[in-house]
């Protein structure tokens, strides 16, 4: 049994036994919609991030389903 099945649906057998659809989610810089983002600086109140296609930084970011990203 894998991580995702054992640790986070323990009294279950498998994902796909219930029809349960798990989506990535990706981060996406706010201004541009770039996927491009990485952290700069992070601790006890949270993430800074730099879109490296815009230079946007701030500790805003968009987190989307991957499947609904355009």
């Amino acid at each position: 049994m894998g991580y995702f099945n054992g640790v986070l649906l323990g009294k279950y057998k498998s994902v796909e036994e219930y029809g349960t659809v798990v989506s990535k989610k990706i981060k996406a810089c706010p201004m541009c919609g770039s996927r491009n983002v990485y952290v700069i600086d992070g601790g006890l109140m949270g993430m800074i991030y730099r879109c490296k296609e815009c230079g946007y930084e701030g500790s805003f970011i968009v987190e989307i389903d991957e499947d609904e990203y355009e």
